[in-house]
Order: structure tokens, then C-alpha cells, then sequence
């Protein structure tokens, strides 16, 4: 759990299921950055249904 004064930086392995949700009370800042530009011809981001 991460917050005001108590920030991360959080690795995400490639090929790994993951979510981020919001559990607190106010807006969340999310900064996401990758190592390569997306390439929509060979797309290599599946959407699985992990939180509700």
C-alpha cells in the first residue's frame, strides 16, 4: 500500500497478470512509462478481467 509520503516505484515483469486500484479517498497519481513504443500491429497487451 503506497501514499501520501510513502511513495514506490513498482516493476511490472513482462507476460505478468497485473491491477492498480484506487483504495483510498482521494484521486490517485499514476505515472506509466514503457521501453518501447506500442506497435498495434503486433499488440502485445491482452485484457483479462481482474478485479471487479
Amino acid at each position: 500500500i503506497m501514499g501520501e509520503g510513502a511513495l514506490k516505484t513498482v516493476k511490472i515483469t513482462p507476460g505478468i497478470i497485473h491491477a492498480i486500484k484506487n483504495i483510498g479517498n482521494t484521486n490517485m497519481v499514476l505515472i506509466v512509462y514503457a521501453n518501447e513504443a506500442f506497435n498495434s500491429e503486433d499488440p502485445d497487451t491482452f485484457y483479462e478481467k481482474i478485479l471487479e
